[in-house]
């Protein structure tokens, strides 16, 4: 018997008790529907998570810190850090460099025993304070940094005045020496009342205010006031700089993007051995509390962590929070799949109990068929043809009403409210904030588990129906 003659009788048993299948294929469309929507909330949620990790910063970025260090004492004088531990210094930057898959190396230098002051407009504009911070040239580029405005540090062959970036909130450290005090700062985000709005809240954050002067049209002065043990007055040395980009603010990298000045590593050292040197100090030894460092791919992160953990230093990186996350995101489809197929166990005893109740009225019918010299092996692929057919029936609706419901979830959190064009782009949009996502394989999966589930469903019955005697079956009634 051919599958086409197979598929018709199949056809045409369930069309002849209309209300049993139909009901019969409902409990499979319940158990489609039910494992669909339920792993399509996971997948919402672990797309979710994605977006939040993705805030997180760069997932390739290792930093490397050396807390040892921190109980460690430093000699203004000599410029070197007693520690019991291997310090952090550029031969370690090579060691780490050379590990396999890394692509970046670089420190995150800052002053620890000079203090700045920065000024501009021939000192009508004064900041006591200005965080500055010296990293590779590797890591000063649009892969790594993101500018508001200008260009990055180019090659120079000044000795008179450094290119550097400035933060996105630099010009607000400033204050006007000619007001009064309390009344000399201006704030970026201040409506004139002292109110910030809800920090965390884009949309309810007032206009920046412009501040005295736009930092990359002025040449900044920068102060460095060296301590010595022989002299109460510190020595002051100026450098001029020369802002040629101002940075987004991306704290997951340095505090400096929002706020402070930064440089290549190599002009950070210059300026701070010059200062020494104007002070009647000795060029420092520089060593390095913390080093960013950048794999080629996610999938090398963990196996460079674990390198330079090895090495004695502590690294961290998101890959331990996206396990983390990943993990319970897992957990959760898991368990919300496992409830849903809860529904489709029953639909699979009702397929059962279909097939069997069919097997007791057709006993006379297949008595006929085996004395006419059907194969019992087609009697026996009639019945599970049947129960795929059921299977693949319910599959098929669940997988239809399963895109509308998921569809309905999705509207109730669709925020912007706008047209018909606008909520498509928005549920077929990855990390818009959907709540339930139904990839397409998820849907071709929840039809093939629910053929599989009525072929299984139906395997018991069909072996039945290989027993039944063809004479006694004749004579059934």
């Amino acid at each position: 018997m051919k599958f086409t003659d197979r598929l018709l009788s199949a056809l045409q048993n369930l069309r002849r008790h209309k209300t049993r299948t139909i009901l019969t294929s409902l409990g499979v469309v319940v158990g489609c529907m039910s494992i669909l929507i339920m792993v399509s909330i996971g997948f919402g949620l672990s797309e979710s998570q994605q977006s939040m990790i993705e805030g997180m910063g760069d997932i390739t970025k290792i930093t490397i810190y050396n807390n040892q260090n921190f109980g460690s004492t430093s000699n203004t004088t000599t410029g070197t850090t007693s520690s019991t531990t291997n310090a952090i210094n550029d031969e370690k930057l090579l060691e780490f460099k050379a590990i396999e898959h890394v692509k970046v190396v670089s420190p995150l230098l800052q002053l620890d025993d000079l203090q700045a002051k920065v000024s501009a407009k021939n000192d009508i504009y004064q900041a006591d304070y200005c965080p500055i911070v010296g990293m590779s040239k590797d890591l000063i580029n649009e892969e790594y940094l993101g500018l508001e405005e200008g260009i990055f540090p180019q090659s120079s062959t000044s000795t008179q005045t450094t290119d550097v970036l400035v933060g996105a909130d630099f010009a607000y450290l400033f204050k006007d020496t000619r007001r009064p005090e309390g009344q000399n700062m201006i704030h970026p985000y201040e409506d004139g009342m002292g109110y910030y709005g809800v920090m965390g809240q884009e949309e309810v954050l007032p206009e920046k205010q412009e501040p005295y002067f736009q930092p990359l049209d002025e040449t900044i002065k920068l102060t460095l006031s060296s301590f010595t043990e022989s002299s109460s007055t510190p020595k002051e040395t100026s450098f001029k700089l020369r802002p040629v980009g101002k940075t987004v603010a991306d704290y997951n990298l340095t505090y400096e993007t929002s706020e402070g000045i930064m440089m290549d590593l190599d002009s950070f050292k210059n300026i701070v051995n010059q200062a020494r040197r104007d002070a009647g100090l000795p060029r420092k030894n520089f060593t390095y509390s913390s080093v960013v460092v950048y794999a080629d791919s996610i999938d090398h992160v963990k196996s460079i962590q674990d390198t330079i953990t090895g090495m004695g230093y502590e690294a961290f990186s998101t890959h331990d929070t996206i396990e983390s996350i990943q993990e319970s995101s897992r957990s959760i489809q898991m368990i919300l799949g496992g409830i849903g197929a809860i529904s489709l166990l029953v639909a699979a005893i009702g397929i059962t109990n279909t097939m069997i109740m069919s097997l007791t009225e057709r006993t006379r019918e297949i008595g006929i068929m085996k004395a006419l010299g059907c194969r019992t092996k087609d009697i026996q692929m009639i019945f599970l043809t049947e129960a795929g057919t059921i299977g693949f029936l319910g599959g098929s609706f669940g997988i239809l009403f399963s895109y509308l419901i998921s569809w309905g979830i999705n509207y109730l959190a669709w925020q912007p409210k706008g047209g018909f064009i606008e909520f498509i782009q928005f549920i077929f949009t990855s990390g818009s904030g959907r709540i339930s996502v139904i990839p397409l394989w998820l849907a071709l999966f929840g039809l093939l588990f629910s053929i599989i589930i009525g072929l299984v469903a139906g395997f018991i019955p069909a072996r039945r129906s290989l027993k039944v005697s063809a004479l006694e079956a004749m004579k059934y009634n």
